[in-house]
């Protein structure tokens, strides 16, 4: 992946009316945690110096944005939500607005469940009765590797907030859920995606060295927009370079930190006009180099 030429594109809206914001500086927020359901991904993006007709438009709450990002003209989606709060402050000589958002907080916050299910129903068939109620957000929502769900042994009324009776679903039978890049995603414990695994190394962008936490390994690369929660990275750890003509080497130096993890949470920090650039990465452990 090229890894310079950094770049970012924010468009606050829908069609004819949506505002795009690139060329604009702007510095930016994301974390997707799917450690746990009730944790909504979040985005926080500065951007500097709109228009005051721009400033207006972009406080109205509710309103869509979508956050590009990558090198040259190469961009992946890194956040797509619900603004939830805006608001414009003057600093020295220029207008910075901090945006607030949420991924797909309206189908969360809007979306109720008032159903009931006799004994005997599949539990899968509730579960799946349960995400439709998000509408359309919801559309070919994907299940993956959640078992083979027993049959609810009584009658089953759920009644209220469908994220509430979603997060009830959750803790009996052992899976996690939540919106990846706009798609509602229910995971089970332990989940094998088909996705490639991203390697994180020198040479391909790791900062620093990985840490050892009590749940994992924490570790830092540059921005890579194409990392999702639930899937997999492999660390390697690659020495100093040798150059003989043309012909270059690279002695690779094993440490305890090597081996493929599974990502628990993502952070993206980046300023199209600042320093900060990357992705840092909280995983558990998954299986040996």
């Amino acid at each position: 992946m090229r890894q310079y030429l950094r770049n970012a594109r924010l468009v606050v809206g829908l069609g004819a009316t949506a505002i795009d914001l690139t060329g604009l500086r702007i510095r930016f927020e994301v974390i997707k945690n799917q450690l746990t359901s009730r944790l909504q991904n979040a985005c926080k993006v500065e951007v500097f110096n709109l228009s005051q007709s721009s400033r207006e438009k972009i406080e109205e709450r509710g309103t869509q944005i979508e956050l590009r990002a990558g090198y040259g003209d190469k961009l992946r989606t890194l956040f797509s939500g619900q603004l939830r709060r805006a608001f414009s402050v003057h600093e020295n000589v220029e207008w910075i607005t901090t945006i607030y958002a949420n991924e797909e907080w309206q189908a969360i916050q809007g979306s109720t469940v008032s159903q009931q299910w006799s004994a005997g129903t599949p539990a899968r068939t509730v579960l799946d009765d349960l995400a439709k109620t998000f509408g359309e957000p919801a559309d070919g929502f994907r299940v993956q590797d959640i078992g083979d769900l027993p049959s609810i042994l009584r009658p089953l009324s759920l009644s209220g907030a469908s994220s509430e009776a979603m997060n009830g679903l959750a803790e009996t039978y052992g899976f996690t859920w939540g919106w990846v890049d706009g798609r509602l995603e229910i995971v089970g414990a332990e989940p094998e995606f088909s996705d490639s695994v991203v390697e994180i190394s020198a040479s391909t962008g790791m900062v620093g060295s990985p840490v050892v936490t009590d749940l994992g390994i924490e570790v830092t690369t540059l921005l890579n927009p194409s990392l999702k929660v639930h899937r997999k990275i492999e660390i390697k750890s690659v020495g100093p370079g040798i150059t003989v003509g043309l012909i270059e080497t690279r002695e690779t130096v094993p440490t305890l930190h090597e081996g493929v993890y599974t990502i628990g949470e993502i952070e993206s920090v980046g300023d199209t006009h600042g320093n900060d650039w990357l992705s840092k990465i909280k995983t558990f452990r998954r299986e040996a180099a």
